[in-house]
């Protein structure tokens, strides 16, 4: 059968998936979903940057070789 998603089950499923695949792209985030998610969890990826777990770089985010071996971790912090 089909399975029906929640916008915010949708919201974290792209996010997960972009974030285990080649980063999380802003432009295309905010295209799909708005740009409140991101600000919800501004102070939490600033945060990350400074331990480096995370990089952003040309409107993308993503996990450095340090931040991807906790991925999963990392992931159960998002708000949504």
């Amino acid at each position: 059968g089909e399975e029906f998603l929640s916008e915010k089950e949708k919201l974290s499923e792209y996010v997960m998936l972009a974030f285990r695949s080649k980063g999380l792209d802003l432009i295309e985030l905010k295209n799909f979903f708005g740009f409140s998610w991101y600000e919800k969890n501004r102070n939490l990826f600033e945060q990350l940057q400074k331990e480096k777990f995370l990089t952003e770089k040309n409107s993308f985010i993503s996990f450095t070789p340090r931040g991807y071996a906790i991925c999963d971790e990392i992931l159960t912090k998002l708000s949504y």
